[in-house]
């Protein structure tokens, strides 16, 4: 199966591709991640695939305010929401670390190609715009 990226940065925005995959899928190696660093070093990674059923777990790090507190990540699908809620909130540790997991969302078939846009600077006032 072919793996789409896509980066785009508009603004506070950073767009990630992926493409689905069905669920007897091979866990994707390290390698093969996509990731998108923002000038002030910040970086946030997802895997280039996701296997049908299962979460989505993503990573980053550098994700700090304007007065050194942790930032808060808004995180949309396809420009939309995540499992029925307007974006998926995620919040920095003290050390400028993020990790979640984007839960399967339904209606998702394998091959599908999905965009993910993250935010800073709204949930955080302190948080730059990133993009």
């Amino acid at each position: 199966m072919t793996t789409h990226h896509k980066f785009a940065t508009i603004g506070a925005v950073a767009t990630l591709s992926l493409s689905l995959v069905g669920a007897t899928a091979v866990p994707v190696a390290p390698a093969a991640n996509t990731s998108h660093t923002y000038d002030d070093g910040a970086t946030i990674t997802f895997p280039s695939s996701w296997t049908v059923g299962q979460g989505l777990s993503f990573t980053g790090t550098g994700f700090k305010a304007k007065d050194g507190s942790p930032s808060v990540l808004a995180l949309k699908i396809d420009g939309g929401g995540v499992s029925g809620q307007p974006y998926l909130r995620v919040e920095a540790d003290a050390n400028g670390n993020v990790a979640g997991t984007i839960p399967w969302q339904e209606g998702f078939k394998p091959g599908q190609t999905v965009t993910f846009t993250v935010l800073t600077g709204s949930l955080n006032k302190q948080d730059p715009r990133r993009g």
